[in-house]
């Protein structure tokens, strides 16, 4: 496995694709070595050894069918398992989809207004009883757009655990030990995983699209009718 990534622009701080990351600041990958994976440079070491100890022959196979969100269920296992217990296991989930959809009304007309906190309040009343605590993943930038739900609600988001990769956090310490010193950022890619992983936990998990709003999840006319 060579373990130099890029990620794409869409979650990086930066806007920019982001050649040459670490694959092990994303998954972990001491749990996927335990599968037989190898690093690149493990690998080529050991195949030195191995072709000229044994003459074997080398093949080589171009083939992505693993994808990285197929092995997310590896990364930040432990901020997964921190963030669940300080919500008691005992939580519902809420994944609101904002940004650049919700300003396409083209595609999605109602989404904007069906996840305003106004809207959320009404259509979450039927679905999560008051007081409960709410985990939300949402991709609005300034999550105290939705305060007015905390009148109802013990809403929690991602930013609210941010001791867990802090410059005090194990976290900080593992990963600036593999960045060779350097300080290793916390970024889009990493929080999507966890928030990802923290909504799957939760008792009830409400989706934007078929629970929010009745706009289609890949724009307007895409909604797959019921058999």
């Amino acid at each position: 496995m060579d373990m130099s990534i890029c990620l794409s622009s869409i979650y990086t701080i930066s806007h920019q694709d982001e050649d040459g990351k670490d694959f092990r600041f994303y998954f972990d990958f001491e749990h996927l070595k335990e599968s037989s994976v190898l690093d690149q440079a493990q690998f080529w070491s050991n195949w030195r050894k191995w072709h000229r100890k044994d003459g074997l022959s080398l093949h080589l196979v171009e083939d992505f069918r693993i994808t990285p969100m197929k092995l997310y269920a590896l990364i930040m296992r432990k901020f997964v398992f921190t963030i669940s217990s300080r919500l008691n296991w005992d939580f519902d989930s809420i994944h609101i989809v904002r940004g650049d959809k919700a300003r396409n009304k083209e595609l999605w007309p109602n989404l904007e207004v069906d996840t305003l906190p106004e809207s959320l309040l009404s259509t979450l009343q039927d679905k999560i009883v008051d007081g409960r605590n709410s985990y939300t993943s949402t991709d609005e930038p300034d999550t105290s757009f939705f305060d007015p739900l905390k009148d109802k609600y013990s809403t929690h988001f991602l930013d609210e655990y941010k001791d867990l990769w802090d410059e005090n956090s194990e976290w900080h310490t593992e990963t600036t030990k593999l960045n060779v010193g350097c300080p290793v950022e916390f970024d889009g890619y990493m929080g999507i995983s966890v928030d990802t992983k923290v909504l799957l936990r939760g008792k009830k998990q409400i989706e934007t699209f078929n629970g929010l709003t009745g706009d289609c999840k890949d724009g307007i006319n895409t909604c797959s009718s019921a058999c």
